[in-house]
């Protein structure tokens, strides 16, 4: 946060050159990149990802079910599917 306000503080009360300010933002990704490559960080990701991946198994399912796109069998298979993995969750 510090490292925001004296780049803001640099391009509006200062006027420095923006190549100079382009190297400084670069830095300042790179570092929280760093910083952020957490084991907690991960972790959370995965867990949305896989959140948003059940939620787009189970739309599908329900729109192939109304439709019925496929057999009764394969839509089961495809709760069973979404069951084993909400179990990683």
């Amino acid at each position: 946060k510090a490292d925001y306000h004296a780049l803001k503080r640099n391009v509006l009360e200062n006027g420095k050159d923006y190549c100079d300010i382009k190297k400084e933002v670069t830095a300042l990704i790179k570092k929280g990149r760093e910083e952020g490559d957490t084991e907690e960080l991960r972790q959370k990701k995965r867990h949305g990802v896989i959140k948003r991946f059940i939620g787009t198994l189970k739309a599908t399912r329900n729109e192939i079910e109304h439709l019925q796109l496929l057999p009764q069998a394969t839509i089961k298979q495809i709760s069973a599917l979404i069951a084993k993995i909400e179990e990683q969750l």
